[in-house]
């Protein structure tokens, strides 16, 4: 069983930012769309796990931006995941030009939970009978390391979550996460960082009307911390 899954897209104008390109958290969306359908195909979706008393959990991600793609051009983005890893597994993305160049490259880790325990399981005893596990490998420094600690640093923001916010879980979505990060910055901010990488951290899962606040410590890299009213980290988030 070929474990790679692609899909060819035109990049449309709901998926641009101010700057007519593919914007960032789209990038993200677009990844985890890709994921989904890969996983449904491979019988171990969204839809189908619940089946089983079970379901996917995000623990990280992070996308290396080359080259935004512009509005109405075309790109081909592919994924695959890679081999389980105890209760962690990983699963890669790319995003290419019709002509090979890459536009970008990604890495999600992931964790399965059992609904009713809440304990993670062996990634591997949910992986299809056959499946062939590509050896091609993006993203290869792996994940950082994001001090979790924001007690000194600069408020940057409040966020009460919303009912756009939330996802078939409940809860709020990953790629909300993101757009609410990045909607704590001008447009002109963003377009001067000229952004490279993004990476993120899933704490805590946030529900609609909870108080989120956000702060912020520069340096070689801009580190967001995202924290509820109690004080604990729903989310981390590292932008150079």
């Amino acid at each position: 069983m070929n474990n790679k899954f692609f899909k060819e897209y035109v990049i449309t104008p709901g998926m641009c930012d101010h700057t007519s390109k593919l914007g960032y958290a789209d990038t993200f969306s677009l990844f985890q769309d890709i994921a989904s359908e890969h996983a449904d195909e491979l019988g171990i979706g969204a839809n189908l796990l619940p089946e089983k008393g079970l379901f996917w959990l995000t623990v990280k991600t992070k996308i290396h931006f080359h080259k935004r793609p512009k509005m109405m051009s075309r790109a081909i983005a592919s994924t695959w995941p890679k081999e389980a890893e105890d209760l962690r597994c990983d699963r890669d993305y790319l995003l290419t030009s019709p002509d090979g160049e890459v536009l970008a490259e990604g890495k999600t880790e992931w964790a399965v939970l059992n609904y009713k325990t809440g304990r993670p399981i062996r990634c591997g005893e949910i992986y299809p009978e056959g499946l062939v596990i590509a050896q091609e490998d993006v993203c290869t420094e792996g994940f950082t390391r994001i001090d979790p600690d924001f007690t000194e640093c600069e408020k940057l923001g409040e966020y009460t979550v919303r009912s756009i916010d939330i996802d078939l879980g409940g809860h709020m979505n990953n790629v909300a996460y993101i757009r609410n990060v990045l909607g704590l910055f001008s447009s002109a901010w963003l377009k001067d960082m000229n952004i490279k990488d993004i990476e993120v951290y899933f704490k805590k899962s946030c529900f609609e009307g909870e108080k989120l606040t956000f702060y912020v410590r520069r340096g070689e890299a801009t580190d967001i911390g995202m924290f509820k009213e109690d004080g604990s980290p729903a989310f981390f988030a590292r932008i150079r």
